[in-house]
């Protein structure tokens, strides 16, 4: 784990040697309530982990009970509400690549995919940088996950809406960290307040939400 800096953001980057660690920890009661974080690192008795996908709030409750695409863990499709939709997958075939595609429910299966969400925008797409503008997303805090070549993981959390410690960053921004690190795919994960890396049951970034940890439906999470 490392820190990093820009002009107007800090944050942490972690790297993870095996990407076969690499597991997705999804809430137990989706559809009812989401967990913090640091609970479904600890649930899946890992190690560290970051926020992943994005979710939906048909009620108004922000608790994180709904993933929002396509969600797989240990190779089952255990959420989907776009149906027999296109949903841009973010996720780990069984051999630890990094996918980053365009897929409907009924491709991951032939792709082999073993834990998945779904969010965009990707950043990296075989070593060149796919974002030509920062469009509406504006400077925020930020979480993206990316590979190396030799297999390595990369996840990224940056800090936000915090004038004295650190404003937020562009999608040019969080893409040059994944530049620096040698990324040759990355992509961008939920942000804003769900923005969080947990480390041996701590959180090593600063929460820019005064209430602490949100509830989340996802986590990427690193495995002994």
């Amino acid at each position: 784990m490392e820190d990093i800096s820009g002009e107007k953001f800090k944050g942490k980057v972690m790297l993870i040697k095996d990407p076969t660690r690499i597991k997705l920890a999804v809430t137990k009661d989706i559809g009812v309530m989401g967990e913090r974080v640091s609970e479904l690192v600890k649930a899946r008795g890992a190690i560290a982990g970051i926020n992943a996908g994005g979710f939906y709030d048909p009620n108004g409750k922000g608790n994180g009970a709904f993933p929002d695409g396509l969600t797989v863990q240990n190779g089952k499709l255990v959420d989907n509400n776009v149906g027999e939709n296109e949903a841009n997958i973010v996720g780990f075939d069984d051999q630890g690549k990094l996918v980053l595609a365009k897929m409907r429910a009924n491709q991951l299966e032939a792709r082999h995919i073993r834990e998945a969400v779904t969010f965009a925008p990707n950043l990296i797409l075989g070593g060149k940088s796919v974002i030509l503008e920062d469009g509406d997303w504006g400077i925020a805090p930020r979480t993206g996950i990316g590979q190396r070549a030799d297999g390595t993981v990369i996840f990224v959390v940056i800090d936000g809406r915090q004038p004295t410690w650190s404003i937020g960053a562009t999608l040019s921004d969080l893409t040059k960290v994944f530049e620096d690190y040698h990324a040759v795919n990355a992509v961008n994960l939920d942000g804003g307040s769900s923005s969080e890396m947990v480390f041996q049951g701590k959180v090593q970034n600063k929460l820019p939400n005064v209430f602490g940890e949100r509830y989340v439906s996802t986590a990427f999470v690193v495995t002994p």
